[in-house]
């Protein structure tokens, strides 16, 4: 498979691709993923197919919505053209626009199918045609003027990013990796700039990496890439074996704002975590993949939920946050997840199994019976964590299931049974974590995070608001309902998502006057509430309830115990 990519025309966000290939059968069908691994939505990549076309002595039908069938010969050679639109800024999609061009590959490339069975196996070379004033950055390895990959997996799991040299700012430099050897490094910011010093964060992504080496004994990779996208808003990350592509506010780069810092730290430290953990360490449904339909696990609290709980801790083990910050953005999550209904509702096994139809899906009233594997499974994961030092009289940690796995993948490359897992961890640490399994991943117990807090002499506090409940989540304005929480007073109204609320008691609403006017309300006094629903004013009414703790704060004991900081040390690895 001989790919070539075109992306001089860059105002009219087409990729132009020719394809030349050889028949594998008589009749090949050239097949276009429907996904793409680590985002586990069907995304249809096949409607951005603008043309397709074959040369003169093939014919060619479609037979389905991500497959062309070509008339030929199996040994036949075949050119095949066809554009792309793309302009979709996401680490899941792809984008062209004057300045730069993020390409997935899932959503350029096909692949040879015959019936039942698929050729994904056979190198790929790959060509790129760009403007003279732009750069590329990749991580497929290239010779002469192509790149080349071992295999359509590979191909599919190395994202490409180019970028006018006005917009893109880059640099090389290697790490000494635990075994002795140098792996090179680059590092591309690309985007208008924000408040980014290149050094610095270089820096901080040696950390991590080094981080990684503490606690795994080496990187693994014999090369790595790190693409950022600056952007105004949007954000988010893509894991891939040898390279991370993610999306960043462009003004997160300044350390004076923490939590913002430590944000997009994060980000990066996550998708960092799975160059081991999925990428490498992995159960058997997720990878190599199946392209053409939905793959379904019931880890993706494993996939996401651990690797949230590594992203934050490596930040203060590393020394890129300090403590205090750390404990805001768990705290923050912990508001969070006591703020959806769904986790009393929804396991993570379960909620990890129904993710393509319901985390990549999301609707208002998703929250009600719904909760999200990287939330509650970063906050269980620090539960976990936490048990098997408890049990071992902290001997041992989850790190030692990674430890362990990843001396097992070094030596054989596999996956292993999902069913496995918690067996797994139990070999590696010396526990027993039925009950906790039963509990906290197939079950939808209320997490005791505060006992396992007290392991490390840590309390919650809760900050009690002072504005009565209604159970509505509104938009900025304040007069749009964008959800309806479960049992809630709004909900026992019949007020329901995207009503447009015109005033509480027969005063205006505004954004100014909304938590003013509950307030005077207050707690287990009815009023009437005017609202529009499909263009018809509408009076319901509604009861307060008392105010829902506003946020929670975690913060040390007023009298911890010489054991309890002892193994807080232990905890952020501070010797």
């Amino acid at each position: 498979m001989k790919y070539a990519l075109d992306v001089t025309s860059p105002n009219s966000h087409e990729v132009a691709i020719k394809l030349e290939f050889t028949a594998n059968w008589d009749n090949p069908i050239l097949e276009m993923p429907v996904w793409t691994p680590g985002s586990y939505k069907i995304r249809d990549y096949s409607r951005h197919v603008i043309s397709f076309s074959t040369d003169t002595d093939h014919k060619w039908k479609k037979i389905s919505k991500n497959q062309w069938q070509i008339t030929a010969s199996k040994g036949d050679i075949i050119t095949v053209s066809y554009n792309v639109y793309c302009l979709d800024l996401s680490v899941r999609t792809s984008y062209l626009d004057d300045r730069y061009a993020l390409l997935s590959p899932a959503s350029l490339f096909f692949y040879q199918r015959q019936k039942e069975t698929t050729l994904k196996n056979k190198e790929i070379t790959l060509k790129l045609v760009y403007p003279d004033d732009w750069e590329i950055f990749t991580s497929l390895p290239q010779k002469g003027n192509q790149y080349i990959a071992e295999d359509f997996d590979m191909l599919i799991d190395s994202p490409i990013g180019l970028g006018h040299k006005s917009v893109v700012d880059h640099l090389d430099y290697s790490i000494s990796n635990g075994d002795g050897s140098e792996v090179p490094c680059r590092i591309a910011l690309i985007g208008h700039r924000g408040n980014h010093n290149l050094e610095e964060f270089k820096e901080f992504m040696i950390n991590l990496q080094q981080t990684s080496i503490k606690m795994l004994g080496t990187l693994p990779y014999d090369h790595y890439l790190w693409v950022l996208y600056l952007s105004g808003g949007a954000g988010g990350g893509l894991e891939h074996k040898f390279s991370n592509f993610s999306i960043i506010n462009r003004w997160y780069f300044d350390q004076k704002d923490k939590l913002k810092f430590a944000k997009m730290l994060s980000l990066e430290a996550h998708e960092h975590f799975h160059s081991y953990n999925i990428k490498r360490i992995r159960p058997d449904q997720l990878g190599p993949f199946d392209y053409s339909k939905e793959v379904y696990t019931t880890l993706l609290w494993m996939a996401e939920g651990i690797t949230s709980f590594y992203d934050n801790i490596f930040l203060p083990r590393g020394d890129m946050i300090e403590e205090d910050i750390y404990w805001q953005i768990i705290a923050k999550d912990l508001t969070q997840l006591r703020t959806i209904p769904g986790r009393k509702l929804t396991s993570l096994s379960s909620s990890s199994f129904d993710s393509w139809i319901k985390y990549y899906q999301k609707h208002e009233g998703l929250d009600n019976y719904y909760v999200s594997y990287y939330l509650k499974g970063g906050l269980v994961a620090f539960m976990l964590d936490l048990e098997i030092r408890k049990q071992t009289d902290w001997e041992k940690s989850l790190d030692n299931f990674y430890q362990v796995m990843y001396k097992q993948y070094l030596q054989s490359k596999e996956g292993f049974d999902e069913s496995m897992l918690r067996q797994l961890i139990e070999q590696a640490t010396g526990t027993t974590l039925g009950q906790f399994w039963q509990k906290y991943i197939d079950g939808t117990a209320e997490l005791p995070f505060g006992d396992y807090l007290s392991e490390i002499g840590m309390i919650i506090e809760p900050e009690e608001g002072d504005v009565p409940y209604t159970g509505i989540v509104t938009n900025s304005n304040k007069n749009r309902v964008s959800k309806v929480r479960a049992n809630s007073p709004a909900m026992q109204a019949g007020i329901i998502a995207k009503d447009k609320l015109i005033a509480f008691d027969g005063h205006e609403v505004t954004n100014d006057s909304y938590e003013k006017m509950l307030r005077e309300i207050g707690t287990g006094k009815s009023f009437k509430v005017h609202l529009i629903r499909d263009g018809i004013l509408r009076v319901v009414d509604m009861e307060l309830t008392s105010p829902k703790p506003e946020k929670f704060v975690i913060k040390p004991m007023d009298n911890p115990s010489a054991e309890q900081i002892k193994r807080r040390d232990q905890f952020f690895y501070r010797d």
